[in-house]
C-alpha cells in the first residue's frame, strides 16, 4: 500500500530569507483616527461568541460541534487523516515549487505562508481558495497581520481596563472593531452561497434532508469553491458517505437539522467561530514554520540531517 508523503527537496533554506512584510499596505491611518467612542476592553469586541472568548453552554456547544468536525477530517483515527493530509500536501508541494522557481534569490517567506497556510484554512473553514494577487484576499492577509499585531497591543486592557479611555488603545479598538465587522460581511456571503446551495440540494432530494451540497463548481466572488462531495477515492474513509468538507457546510447542515430552534447556532456565531478558526489556525502554523525556516538556515547541518532522515523514511513507505 503507497503512503501519501509530502514531496521533500535537498535545495538547502537560502539563509537570507526576506521576513519584510507586505510594503504596499499603508498602515498609518490605522493610528490617525481622532474617534473617541470605542470604550472597550479586546473581549469585549466578540464577547461569548466564537470559541476563544466566550463560555459556558455556548461555548461548550460549538467546541463540540468544532471538534466533532475536526475528528472526522483526521483529528481522530489514521483512518480518517486521508481526508485532510492529501490537501496539506499538495499546498506543501505548492510552496516548495514556488520556492524553487525563485532558484536562491531572497523571498518573503511570510507572504508566502500567509498565502499557502491561510488558503488551506480557507478550504477548511469557507470550502474556497482565492489566488495570490486576488485584492480581497490581499484585504484579508492584511487584516489577519494587523489584526494579530494590534490585539497583542490591546492586551493591557484587560488587566487595566481604565486604559481604554487613552486615544491610543482607542484607535486600536476602532481598527479592531471595524474591520471585524467588515470581514463578517464578507463571512455572510460566503454563507448564503452554501445556504441557496443547500436549499437547492434538499428540494432536489427529499429523502436525504441532512446532505451536504453536492456543488462541482460554485463561484464566491469569482472564485471556485472547493464543495465536491468525499468519496473512497479522496484518500481516506468518511464517517458519513456525505461528510461536509468544510467548517460552513457543516454548520449549514446543522442548522438545517435544527428545523426553527437553531439555539446558539446564529450567524453571528458562526462568524466569530470562522474567525477564531482562521486566525489561531494560521497565525499559530505561519508562526511555527517561520521559526522552523530560520533555525534550518541558521544550522544547515541539521537541515541537511532532517532532509536525509525523511528521505530514508520516505523510500522505506513506498
Amino acid at each position: 500500500m503507497t503512503s501519501t508523503t509530502a514531496t521533500t527537496t535537498t535545495t538547502p533554506i537560502n539563509a537570507t530569507i526576506n521576513n519584510n512584510d507586505y510594503k504596499n499596505h499603508d498602515t498609518e491611518d490605522i493610528y490617525d483616527s481622532n474617534d473617541n467612542n470605542h470604550n472597550h476592553d479586546t473581549h469585549d469586541t466578540d464577547y461569548n461568541h466564537g470559541l476563544i472568548c466566550s463560555e459556558g453552554d455556548d461555548w461548550r456547544e460549538h467546541r463540540k460541534f468544532v471538534l466533532g468536525f475536526m475528528r472526522d477530517h483526521g483529528m481522530r483515527t489514521a483512518a480518517t487523516r486521508g481526508v485532510m493530509e492529501p490537501k496539506i500536501h499538495a499546498v506543501a508541494d505548492l510552496l516548495i515549487q514556488e520556492l524553487k522557481e525563485t532558484q536562491g534569490a531572497a523571498v518573503n517567506i511570510s507572504g508566502k505562508l500567509l498565502h499557502h497556510v491561510g488558503n488551506t484554512m480557507n478550504q477548511l473553514i469557507f470550502g474556497l481558495t482565492y489566488l495570490e494577487e486576488d485584492p480581497k484576499w490581499r484585504w484579508l492577509r492584511h487584516l489577519l497581520e494587523e489584526g494579530t499585531k494590534l490585539v497583542g497591543v490591546a492586551g493591557p486592557l484587560n488587566f487595566l481596563p481604565w486604559l481604554r479611555f487613552l486615544p491610543r488603545y482607542q484607535r486600536v479598538i476602532k481598527f479592531i472593531t471595524e474591520n471585524q465587522s467588515k470581514t463578517h460581511q464578507e463571512y455572510q456571503k460566503i454563507i448564503d452561497l452554501h445556504e441557496e446551495a443547500s436549499l437547492v440540494t434538499s428540494c432536489d432530494d427529499p429523502v436525504d434532508g441532512g446532505a451536504e451540497e453536492n456543488v462541482t463548481e460554485t463561484t464566491v466572488g469569482g472564485h471556485e469553491a472547493n464543495t465536491h462531495q468525499l468519496t473512497e477515492g479522496d484518500g481516506g474513509t468518511a464517517s458519513s458517505p456525505q461528510l461536509p468538507q468544510h467548517i460552513i457546510g457543516a454548520y449549514v447542515k446543522e442548522r438545517r437539522l435544527r428545523g426553527t430552534d437553531m439555539g446558539s447556532f446564529t450567524y453571528e456565531q458562526l462568524h466569530h467561530v470562522a474567525a477564531d478558526l482562521f486566525g489561531a489556525g494560521s497565525e499559530t502554523t505561519i508562526t511555527t514554520l517561520k521559526w522552523h525556516l530560520l533555525n534550518m538556515a541558521l544550522f544547515p547541518e541539521a537541515q541537511f540531517k532532517m532532509v536525509s532522515h525523511s528521505e530514508t523514511k520516505v523510500k522505506a513507505e513506498i
